[in-house]
């Protein structure tokens, strides 16, 4: 199985608003699912331009990380974490 992580934000920024906020152990596990040969991140704004100041960053990459499983085929989608 190969999995695709796209996140919202440049790595640092991610790091501090989503997974640090937390005990230490979340950024490590961040890391040990990122940097796993079977795993490939994405960052939104490296694929698709910053976020309009009148959107949320976290409802569009919801949106892209849904719409980017199903381009595939619904059968072929066997996990989504939103």
């Amino acid at each position: 199985m190969f999995v695709e992580i796209r996140i919202p934000f440049p790595e640092p920024r991610f790091l501090e608003k989503s997974v640090r906020c937390s005990d230490d152990s979340w950024q490590e596990r961040f890391y040990q699912v990122v940097h796993n040969q079977r795993a490939k991140l994405f960052e939104m704004p490296e694929e698709l331009g910053w976020t309009p100041s009148n959107h949320n960053d976290y409802a569009r990459n919801n949106i892209w990380q849904l719409y980017s499983a199903l381009c595939r085929g619904p059968d072929k989608v066997s996990f989504i974490a939103l």
